[in-house]
């Protein structure tokens, strides 16, 4: 008979608890009344008993937690998930790059010369040699001088042959790290044909009929892809003894990216009146580093997306779908900011705003722009407009006082400089570069304290900057917004604007510019004596309260001597910056002067380069300037 503990308890998972629970449900009984437990055989019983229910209740639990994405462990379980929902986890993305083919052919061609379509060309990064191929066919002439830009994708190229069989549902592609943009599927009447129908990756079910000539994608349990054909209602389906033809890239991802200098593996063309007369390129400019390459998406990056995804339901409608469903879908976004035209300051209702960083540079091309903007508008509601701009730059431009120790210090000065140089840039990388991140003065200094004990606190000066490449040769207006107000001085003061060095058509000096408090810019230069000499009138106006800055009607003939940019700055009210809409926060050449409190000296004052000490101007794969 049981006494009070008639029941095994039996919700544990730990080993020691599930014994225990054994152990407290047999003393319960008459027959083992004052029982050694741990000294006994009955001990290496509960011990098995103990450990067998250990393990199933771990099976069961990891059985149960594999069933449900937020708690899925093994990839093909997430993936599985993540299916249910029609999200289809992004594939690896092969690294980029155009490059200019010329030949020089000693020997005149009959026809053209053809660059074939899978030309290979190879660079060396890291000791490991990156293969990079054509995806289509390209034809040079004489009439463009034997030259050509072409595309190459980086990846081992690959083929598979499968022969349909009715009974066999899925074909398995031999590697997991696909580029799936490159696959290219085609279907023969039989073994021996050589006509073949292309066949195109499926890509919304609504427009699919029994004539269809699609396949889909998936990917398997062993991480591979496996693609399948229609049933005959959703795509064409195939019969027995098709033979199916699928070639594709098999891509390194993100270690592709940065590479330049790829040269030709052997011919790279040949006449097209005469296959028997090959030539080498007598020249390959490879200038641009390669781009674009991305690793397949990992499973935390699938739980996150895929409910998200769901929501969207492939149709755009509010600023938030269109955040979710390019954040999914294009691997090559680093940065994403939307909102609504209504929100926008001026108000442009019936659009949608983005702001878009690629991970490969600062803006995207234009062929990217428009492939989003057709795949958007394929999506959204008719009545809306979506327009994609680029990003405008605002720069932190600090001046850092760091008041030291050295008797309480174990590093030299040098190491100490180093320390805090080392714990800016970091502060920038963590903290600003992409939309949406701000620049929080106490969190700056914060992250300059820490970076040494012997340093006893910094003194930090902030100023905000904007940079502009006037268009030299006429008068233009510019006009250049903070979104931030401004510290005003006291009229006839000493202003809170202040710019590099330019010139201008009507004056022969280095020009300077500044505020004068009552919300006019004047132009100035310093004379022999370093005197300030003003030039007559006002060159544009400052708004304290919005932070906007107009120059009107110059004349630039020259900026700074490095680029030609001008640069303007300006002292925020505060030393806080919120970004807005397509703002990016950088670090622009902080100025560090260490000052050692034990001997009441400076001891070394120095610039130090940041990403923003060079303005972000061009993507790797744009030619167009970002105007700020």
């Amino acid at each position: 008979m049981f006494n009070s503990n008639t029941s095994l308890q039996v919700t544990g998972t730990d080993f020691e608890e599930i014994k225990q629970n054994f152990r407290e449900f047999i003393q319960e009984k008459t027959e083992f009344t004052d029982y050694n437990f741990e000294g006994s055989t009955l001990n290496f019983v509960l011990d098995i008993l103990a450990y067998n229910t250990y393990i199933n209740a771990f099976y069961t639990n990891m059985a149960v937690n594999e069933n449900f994405l937020d708690t899925a462990q093994i990839r093909s379980n997430v993936v599985s998930q993540a299916k249910k929902l029609g999200y289809i986890p992004k594939h690896t993305k092969s690294a980029r790059t155009k490059l200019r083919v010329t030949f020089t052919p000693s020997t005149p061609p009959l026809g053209n010369i053809i660059i074939p379509k899978y030309t290979q060309f190879t660079a060396k990064k890291d000791n490991i040699t990156h293969r990079f191929h054509t995806l289509e066919q390209h034809v040079t002439t004489n009439v463009e001088n034997f030259t050509t830009e072409i595309d190459v994708y980086q990846g081992e190229f690959n083929r598979q042959t499968f022969t349909y069989n009715n009974e066999q549902r899925t074909y398995e592609l031999v590697n997991p790290d696909i580029d799936l943009d490159t696959l290219i599927v085609r279907v023969f009447p039989n073994a021996t044909s050589t006509n073949s129908r292309t066949y195109k990756k499926q890509t919304n079910l609504t427009e699919l009929n029994s004539d269809s000539e699609i396949y889909f994608v998936e990917e398997s349990v062993d991480g591979n892809y496996e693609i399948f054909f229609g049933d005959g209602i959703l795509g064409k389906s195939l019969e027995n003894g098709n033979r199916i033809e699928v070639e594709y890239l098999v891509s390194f991802g993100a270690l592709g990216n940065d590479i330049r200098g790829l040269s030709p593996v052997g011919y790279t063309g040949y006449d097209n009146l005469n296959e028997n007369t090959r030539y080498e390129a007598t020249n390959v400019n490879t200038n641009e580093l390669t781009y674009g390459g991305a690793d397949k998406e990992d499973i935390d990056s699938i739980k996150f997306n895929a409910p998200r995804f769901y929501t969207v339901q492939d149709r755009l409608v509010t600023a938030r779908d269109y955040e979710i469903y390019l954040t999914a879908n294009y691997e090559y976004i680093e940065s994403l900011n939307v909102w609504g035209g209504e929100d926008n300051i001026p108000s442009i209702p019936g659009r949608v705003l983005m702001a878009i960083k690629p991970n490969d540079g600062f803006t995207l091309s234009q062929e990217r722009k428009n492939a989003l903007i057709e795949d958007m508008s394929s999506r959204n509601v008719l009545s809306i407009e979506p327009i994609i701009l680029d990003p405008t730059f605002v720069f932190v431009t600090p001046t850092i006082d760091v008041n030291y120790t050295s008797a309480n210090a174990s590093s030299t000065t040098a190491e100490l400089f180093e320390k805090v140089s080392n714990s800016i840039s970091e502060f920038e990388r963590n903290t600003l570069g992409i939309f949406g991140n701000s620049f929080i003065r106490s969190k700056f200094t914060r992250a300059i304290d820490d970076a040494d004990v012997a340093i006893n606190n910094n003194e930090s000066r902030i100023l905000f900057e904007k940079r502009f490449t006037p268009l030299f040769g006429a008068s233009n207006t510019y006009s250049l917004n903070f979104s931030k107000r401004l510290e005003q001085p006291l009229p006839n003061c000493a202003g809170i604007v202040s710019s590099n060095n330019f010139r201008i058509n009507i004056n022969e000096n280095l020009l300077n510019l500044e505020d004068d408090g009552n919300g006019n810019i004047k132009f100035f230069y310093f004379n022999n004596l370093n005197e300030k000499i003003f030039l007559v009138g006002n060159f544009g106006t400052v708004n304290y309260e919005t932070g906007e800055i107009l120059i009107d009607s110059v004349h630039f003939i020259e900026g700074d001597e490095e680029n030609n940019e001008v640069s303007i700055f300006v002292k925020g009210e505060s030393d806080n910056y919120y970004t807005i809409n397509n703002q990016i926060l950088l670090m622009s050449s902080p100025i560090i002067n260490m000052f050692d409190l034990s001997r009441n000296q400076v001891t070394r004052t120095e610039t130090i380069e940041t990403l923003g000490s060079v303005s972000p101007v061009f993507s790797n794969n744009t030619n167009v300037p970002i105007r700020l």
